[in-house]
């Protein structure tokens, strides 16, 4: 696509046209794949962050106002997103850390079923979340159902495959 090209599409996507502002976004789809990519070092994560940098874009194209390239307004929100990203993780394994550290400390509750280690956990993201939710944070099913938007039979099943995977894994 030409510059010109370029700058009649942001205008029509300023207008509100989102056929326009897709087809701008297009052109640079890989570009931000490569720049998340190389901020996250994962490419499902990678592609987890562009997603976010396009709906965000999409939502605040109206709201550019020019005073630098659009590729560069792009790349800055894309950065943003992999450093929000990248803080986020950094929380997670803190608090799993001090988690695991307080487990430490206390006398083994024999009502715990597992002894829980999920930094060497092999559990998909939704058996992990059920895990925290439940066994960290105390939440019943019915919260952490609503919380995962899904059914409470779903919540009980990744429980189940995340209690016998970390049975495994500890035996």
């Amino acid at each position: 696509m030409k510059p010109e090209a370029d700058k009649y599409l942001l205008r029509l996507a300023k207008a509100g046209n989102r056929y326009a502002a897709g087809r701008l976004l297009q052109k640079y789809r890989d570009k931000i794949l490569a720049l998340a990519y190389d901020y996250t070092g994962n490419y499902e994560e990678a592609r987890d962050v562009a997603q976010d940098v396009f709906v965000k874009a999409l939502d605040g194209i109206g709201r550019f106002e020019g005073k630098s390239g659009f590729s560069t307004w792009l790349y800055r929100i894309t950065i943003n997103q992999c450093l929000d990203r990248l803080r986020m993780n950094n929380r997670k394994k803190r608090m799993l850390e001090q988690e695991r550290l307080r487990s430490a400390d206390r006398k083994e509750n024999p009502a715990e079923p597992f002894p829980i280690d999920l930094n060497r956990a092999d559990l998909s993201e939704a058996q992990r979340t059920v895990v925290i939710l439940r066994y960290f944070n105390d939440l019943p099913v019915s919260e952490i159902a609503e919380i995962m938007d899904c059914s409470e039979p779903t919540v009980r099943t990744h429980l189940y495959r995340a209690i016998r995977k970390l049975r495994i894994q500890n035996d």
